[in-house]
């Protein structure tokens, strides 16, 4: 509270407390309005008028507008919010922003906001703050229609907000919410973010054990979420139209300009720490036979089956792109010859065991053939990888088809960039593959193909026979393909008996 006294003629002798806030109330200032104007309501304060004394001043009683004042608390606490939520483009970065700000706000124990998949099958745990590891119990994938696990897919499914006084309340948060907050959960409400219909996601408000202020912060809530929901849609939109560009959608997999992006700067990197590349081409064997006995719709199945086969055999850090029609493209950092034979092999096997029938309920084989390259080993740049990699491809389709091949620099993209190391090395790489040889003893055939000397090895005499051997192919300076072939498998079997 706090009261101002004023003169007959309106200037402001005294002011205190609460009256020092309004501008017009202070010391000196002038009252704006005739003392008789009766009770005012002004700047979040009830200004209520005293009638003038005999001695020429009338006291102004200061109380504040608890309602007001509530309000003004309000529209800042959207206003903060409204920054926050415009600040990021993405769902994840903006919900855990709003997470963040929403539980300063409020003084919570924990938010939690789920946000809908790009399939729009699931909702994925978006933002978490106040809550363990997701580990611990919290659900960090919910079902978009028919789940009942937790409250938040209650909420999702039946489209309403559920209001706990305590989290004990119910046997699903007792065993969530209760569990996995690191201060003692007390009143709950959880909201289905819905605009037009359509479910976006689900966020929980989780307060303290006896706040008595989540109360009052109720009321506030559902605008919160609408301003929420409308954030959310932005992000999936920016994000949907982002993947558009990006992505393949039919497949899902990056497309061929989001490849030739990866490929240039993992290859930058590569060249900066001296690491291999690795590439594989691919192309499902006899498709268009196949699109022209079973019709567009079963290719359409069919590329998407094998899609998910190379994905699921990939590493998370590589890059499964569709190159175009019925062409696949895998690239793997760090990857080496042993490394991309053997992921690409896993591949073939993969697609060729897909169970997959045509509409009149015959099986169907679906297969592939794989040509791998290695940078530095066939390539100096992405386009001469990609080449190898390619004409490696050719080779297994003129081979069989559904087999895997290697690419060298001399069989198959010799350049005037590839140095005579570099050709020594796939050479050696090849000789050493039909060989068997471990990991390590191919990492020594390196080295002694750079320094030019011998290493130490347990078989030193084995990998400098390959060095010299993989040193004479490659000074040839027109090298026949069946010839290199012949002499390779020549060597190979020499060694073996040797051995």
């Amino acid at each position: 509270m706090g009261l101002a006294v004023v003169h007959a003629s309106g200037l402001i002798i005294h002011s205190f407390g609460a009256a020092a806030h309004v501008s017009f109330l202070k010391a000196g200032e002038r009252f704006p309005l005739p003392l008789d104007c009766g009770d005012l309501v002004v700047s979040g304060y009830h200004l209520i008028m005293g009638t003038v004394t005999e001695l020429g001043y009338a006291p102004i009683l200061v109380v504040p507008n608890h309602v007001e004042a509530h309000h003004a608390k309000e529209a800042a606490v959207l206003r903060r919010l409204g920054r926050v939520l415009t600040m990021h483009q993405r769902s994840n970065a903006m919900c855990e922003a709003a997470a963040h700000e929403l539980r300063a706000e409020f003084d919570l124990a924990a938010v939690m906001i789920w946000i809908l998949d790009s399939n729009r099958e699931h909702l994925n745990l978006a933002a978490s703050v106040g809550v363990q590891k997701p580990e611990n119990g919290l659900p960090t994938v919910l079902r978009a229609t028919g789940g009942s696990t937790c409250l938040a897919e209650i909420a999702v499914d039946t489209r309403n907000a559920i209001e706990l006084e305590s989290a004990n309340d119910h046997i699903l948060s007792a065993t969530t919410e209760a569990r996995v907050c690191y201060v003692s959960a007390g009143a709950i409400s959880v909201f289905p973010l819905i605009l037009s219909g359509e479910v976006l996601g689900v966020v929980e408000f989780v307060g303290r054990e006896h706040d008595e202020q989540f109360v009052s912060a109720r009321n506030l809530f559902p605008v919160i979420v609408e301003h929420l929901t409308l954030a959310a849609n932005s992000a999936i939109m920016f994000e949907r139209v982002e993947r558009l560009a990006s992505h393949d959608p039919l497949t899902g997999l990056a497309n061929h300009r989001c490849m030739q992006e990866f490929l240039t700067a993992r290859l930058d990197e590569a060249k900066r720490i001296e690491a291999p590349i690795a590439a594989a081409m691919i192309d499902v064997d006899h498709f268009r036979r196949f699109n022209e006995e079973e019709g567009h719709d079963a290719g359409d199945a069919v590329l998407r089956l094998v899609a998910d086969a190379l994905q699921r055999c990939s590493r998370n850090y590589d890059l499964v792109a569709r190159y175009g029609g019925e062409e696949f493209t895998v690239l793997m950092p760090g990857a080496d010859a042993e490394t991309i034979l053997h992921v690409a092999d896993r591949m073939r096997a993969a697609v060729e065991q897909i169970p997959y029938y045509n509409a009149e309920g015959d099986p169907r084989q679906v297969t592939i053939s794989i040509g791998c390259a290695v940078f530095p080993n066939n390539a100096s740049d992405s386009t001469t990888l990609l080449k190898a990699a390619d004409m490696a491809l050719y080779r297994a389709k003129r081979n069989g088809r559904n087999r895997v091949e290697f690419a060298t620099p001399s069989l198959d993209v010799v350049t005037e960039e590839a140095p005579a190391v570099a050709r020594a090395q796939a050479f050696a790489v090849e000789i050493a593959r039909q060989l068997k040889l471990p990991t390590a003893d191919r990492k020594y055939l390196a080295e002694m193909l750079r320094s030019g000397k011998s290493v130490d090895s347990p078989v030193p005499q084995i990998l400098t026979r390959i060095a010299e051997y993989a040193t004479m192919l490659a000074a040839d300076p027109e090298p026949a393909s069946d010839s290199v072939k012949k002499q390779i498998h020549a060597i190979v079997a020499s060694l073996r008996s040797a051995a």
